[in-house]
């Protein structure tokens, strides 16, 4: 059985914070097997870190890149590749977003 991974789990699993919630973030992403992310958790990650905890864009897209590729975790309604393109594509770009790259 599939599960679906939340925004906030995932925003809590790369900043840390609050270290409670973190641990159980982290618990559930390296535990869990059959973890599904969706486009939109991606991009609105990407939102939170940098608006919120103002991480770098090529931090952000680093992390999102690294979480993609664990082996625990697939995409959902759009293949992996693309989503890695789009994510790729947009590291290096001032004006891609990872809202544009997912579309």
């Amino acid at each position: 059985m599939s599960r679906f991974l939340d925004t906030s789990v995932v925003v809590r699993y790369l900043t840390g914070q609050p270290p409670e919630t973190a641990m159980e973030a982290a618990r559930i992403i390296h535990r869990v097997d059959d973890l599904q992310i969706t486009d939109i958790v991606l991009t609105e990650t990407a939102y939170v870190l940098r608006n919120q905890y103002r991480v770098a864009r090529e931090i952000v897209v680093d992390r999102l890149i690294a979480l993609v590729q664990m082996d625990n975790i697939s995409t959902y309604a759009i293949d992996e590749r693309f989503v890695l393109e789009g994510l790729y594509k947009c590291r290096p770009s001032g004006r891609v977003s990872v809202a544009d790259a997912m579309i």
